[in-house]
């Protein structure tokens, strides 16, 4: 199983097809006789590329992956098999990753998204705090006390044009089993154009991105992780094939890996 997964990754990140090439057209035949004029040729129309859905990956690692290559998104969860793949979670199980560690945001000037972090803890009159954790970039972990664009994407990018900020972040003085609750606020900054009003230019397409919420102790003990998604839905809706992001969190278009 797990020389299956390795080949699975293999195949996710080196691309499709790279190093082949197309059999000679005598392969396999075997009569040495002259060949036989079977009238004009058919036009079947552009070659096949190799990744029939679009989604970004190849028909030949969805067949190792086990994944619907005519779907780009086979359990219907609403993030492709490309990002779930990159991200860890199963392609085939709808339920992963949570719909709770999940925030949707649509691309627009207006859209604000408030999301609940309760977290119960056991509390020694210390300070509690809820943090930014890296997944990628090798930054420290820092407290998320103020409007700030994050840096905190798995998937090889930042998103672009949106902010976070955790309400409640530190928490002093807190003495046994106490609920303690944040709140994480995403708010878009899309513009109708580069710098109107603040905001940028908006991307249109439909993208996702990767960050981890921390709670821990003022003595640096963890008390709670929580892996989370921001899927943003772009101006152009929330359908289509989502394309890749490039270092800069820009659409690029979607290349079969």
């Amino acid at each position: 199983m797990r020389g299956a997964a390795l080949a699975i990754l293999i195949a996710v990140f080196a691309g499709c097809g790279a190093g082949t090439t197309e059999p000679p057209a005598d392969a396999g035949r075997t009569d040495t006789g002259p060949r036989t004029d079977r009238g004009p040729g058919v036009d079947l129309g552009p070659a096949p590329t190799g990744d029939g859905d679009g989604d970004g990956v190849c028909d030949a690692t969805e067949a190792m992956a086990g994944t619907d290559p005519d779907r780009g998104d086979t359990d219907g969860d609403g993030l492709t098999d490309l990002y779930e793949l990159r991200s860890g979670t199963d392609p085939l199980n709808s339920r992963q990753p949570d719909s709770s560690d999940r925030v949707q945001l649509r691309e627009s000037p207006s859209e604000v998204v408030l999301t609940d972090y309760p977290v119960v803890v056991d509390g020694e009159g210390g300070v509690i705090a809820a943090l930014w954790q890296d997944r990628g970039a090798g930054i420290d972990d820092r407290l998320a006390s103020a409007w700030v664009s994050f840096d905190l994407a798995a998937v090889g990018a930042d998103p672009a044009g949106v902010v976070q900020e955790i309400s409640g972040a530190r928490f002093v003085g807190v003495l046994g089993r106490t609920r303690l609750s944040w709140r994480l606020t995403t708010r878009s900054r899309a513009g109708a154009s580069e710098g109107a009003d603040g905001g940028v230019l908006r991307l249109g397409c439909r993208r996702a991105y990767e960050f981890v919420l921390v709670v821990r102790a003022e003595g640096g003990e963890v008390l709670r992780s929580r892996r989370m998604t921001l899927d943003v839905l772009g101006a152009q809706g929330g359908s289509g094939v989502w394309p890749a992001v490039d270092a800069e969190g820009f659409c690029q278009a979607t290349r079969c890996q």
